[in-house]
């Protein structure tokens, strides 16, 4: 079982086997810290654009949803934290004040969009589960992952997101795909 995110076609490739179409998508978090004591934000949070997630410190992480279009990677970068500040203004009290770090999270992002999930081989001895949407999609793909993998019952709702679909068999695609040695 590889759920390996960003770090999918390093593994495959590793041992043998074709990268999948897989881009890389940065885009800006925030690092909040908060005084809620124990209590904190223990789900994920969706609210406009926003999402907010429980954080390794006991604060919180905040982003939002990936801005469209083809323009310069910094352009895009810059008017997804301009929108974060905007929603995170709206939505959590204080903001402005609160401590923040700034990060950058790179997102595995499925080249035409959709989760990959299934086995990469005709003997099922490697399965991959790659998506953007890991925490909203996670309990679902897992539980369906587990009855393929465990009772070998192959789970039609994953039917539409085989990785097979989209094994870079191509030479100009490869170049492509996220490898250790394309820098971010």
């Amino acid at each position: 079982m590889l759920a390996a995110g960003n770090d999918t076609n390093t593994l495959l490739t590793s041992g043998g086997f074709m990268p999948l179409r897989l881009t890389a998508a940065p885009g800006p978090l925030v690092d909040l810290c908060c005084a809620l004591g124990t209590q904190g934000v223990r789900r994920a949070i969706y609210a406009d654009k926003l999402h907010i997630r429980p954080g390794d410190h006991g604060g919180f992480l905040a982003g939002v949803t990936a801005a469209a279009g083809d323009g310069p990677e910094h352009e895009r970068m810059e008017e997804e934290r301009r929108s974060l500040i905007s929603s995170a203004s709206q939505w959590i009290m204080n903001f402005a004040e609160m401590g923040q770090r700034w990060a950058v999270g790179v997102r595995p992002m499925p080249a035409d969009g959709r989760p990959m999930i299934g086995a990469i081989d005709e003997d099922r001895t490697v399965y991959v589960a790659v998506m953007h949407g890991g925490i909203t999609l996670g309990p679902l793909a897992g539980r369906l992952v587990a009855s393929e993998i465990v009772q070998e019952n192959e789970a039609i709702e994953l039917n539409a997101y085989r990785p097979r679909r989209s094994i870079a068999q191509d030479a100009d695609w490869r170049e492509q795909t996220l490898s250790p040695d394309r820098s971010m």
